[in-house]
């Protein structure tokens, strides 16, 4: 018997494959993604010597799902009820993701690995009022921390009652408010708190409150959470934070040199020779800042 053509042969495997699957729900390789669709390419087995068959390139729409689709790997297309004649993007198969090493759990919109990190979600050095508004307290507590500084250093964070910060002696009284400010003493490790002048209801609180927290902050302070603090209080809670500052940490200046939080560095016999070494230094850059003004 005479052999075919391989394109006849392979225009008949297509129809064998749409007859069997009846144009319900196809699987497609992603090629390319697009701003509202991709290009997608169908497999129809494989010839004789095991190479995959395939189609030509097809444009289809995104899917309504949270899947966000990615070049090289399969999908199942079904047709957009939206758009007669369309094909849409329904969901991936589930054992080409296996196969690719990426866990399915991911499809599921509310899995951790589907989530943007930010700052609130971050527990790290994190500070939190300890009252509420049926249990008042003016104590906050701040989540541990693993530094380096001179190695690394562990804060166990406010485990007991005794090593929480208590702000009620910086409450300002009634018709006057202020920011305070609560940092990590990366030295001791220990936990402190500065406040802004007190000023009245009126006059409204900004970020030069908070640049006064920062001149008032202990050597090798690590900044953590500012509260806004009024009219004589009795209960500190969520309303009563002004600002997450960890994002301080580790922050350059805008003219390249070393952090605020690692400015200050307190005299101590080990860093002796390094604190020589830092005024040298600063005396070099005040002379280049000097030149660069006369210029």
């Amino acid at each position: 018997m005479a052999t075919l053509p391989r394109r006849i042969r392979a225009a008949a495997i297509r129809q064998r494959y749409r007859k069997a699957n009846q144009l319900t729900r196809r699987v497609v390789t992603i090629k390319k993604v697009k701003a509202n669709t991709a290009i997608v390419t169908e497999s129809y087995g494989a010839d004789e010597n095991g190479n995959e068959l395939q189609g030509a390139d097809f444009e289809v729409n995104l899917g309504y799902s949270n899947y966000s689709p990615r070049a090289g790997f399969k999908v199942y297309i079904v047709p957009d009820a939206l758009e007669q004649g369309a094909w849409v993007i329904d969901q991936p198969v589930r054992a080409d993701m296996q196969a690719k090493g990426v866990s399915v759990a991911s499809l599921n919109p509310n899995a951790p690995q589907r989530q943007f990190v930010t700052l609130q979600n971050s527990t790290t050095l994190l500070s939190r009022p300890v009252g509420t508004t049926n249990n008042g307290s003016t104590v906050v507590t701040v989540y541990p921390l693993i530094y380096d500084f001179d190695g690394l250093t562990k804060f166990d964070g406010t485990t007991t009652l005794a090593s929480k910060v208590d702000l009620s002696s910086l409450i300002p009284a009634t018709g006057y408010h202020r920011l305070v400010g609560v940092y990590l003493d990366g030295y001791r490790g220990t936990l402190h708190a500065a406040a802004s002048t007190t000023v009245a209801i009126s006059t409204a609180l900004d970020f030069e409150d908070i640049i006064e927290l920062d001149s008032k902050r202990p050597p090798d302070a690590l900044p953590i959470a500012v509260y806004r603090l009024a009219d004589n209080q009795t209960t500190i809670t969520e309303s009563s934070i002004y600002e997450d500052v960890r994002q301080f940490l580790n922050v350059p200046s805008a003219a390249g040199w070393s952090s605020n939080p690692s400015r200050s560095v307190r005299l101590r016999p080990t860093y002796v020779q390094q604190t020589k070494l830092r005024q040298t230094y600063d005396a070099v850059r005040v002379e280049v800042l000097g030149r660069l003004e006369a210029i």
